[in-house]
């Protein structure tokens, strides 16, 4: 069984199976995909796609290609390079996550309300 728990954005993303699951994850929860269990029934990437275990640089090429590949096909704008993600380059890891977090819109994580609260008592 493979542990999708990241300890190091760095290195526990390059091989791009985490950011296949992470996208997999946010984009039935945006579209509410889920069965009576709470178990999520929408893959936007295939899993069996996915070259696991990724130990070859070109496996993890191909698996953060599919996250790349599924994001410009969703129409959004990926200014990241694939080597640059499984080099462990920080800056192009957080750029790519930040694309993701705001590409499947939130609204589940943290409420308007909270939000609202919080830049009042900013103020």
């Amino acid at each position: 069984e493979f542990d999708f728990i990241v300890k190091n954005i760095s290195s526990d993303l390059k091989d791009g199976v985490r950011l296949c699951h992470l996208v997999n994850v946010l984009s039935a929860a945006a579209q509410e995909d889920t069965t009576y269990d709470g178990c999520y029934q929408y893959d936007l990437i295939k899993s069996n796609l996915l070259r696991i275990p990724a130990v070859s640089r070109l496996q993890k090429l191909h698996n953060v290609g599919l996250v790349t590949k599924t994001l410009k096909e969703l129409g959004v704008s990926v200014p990241v390079e694939d080597k640059h993600i499984v080099d462990g380059q920080q800056s192009s890891t957080l750029l790519l996550l930040w694309i993701i977090l705001f590409e499947f819109d939130l609204k589940f994580m943290v409420s308007s309300d909270k939000i609202e609260s919080e830049i009042s008592r900013i103020n």
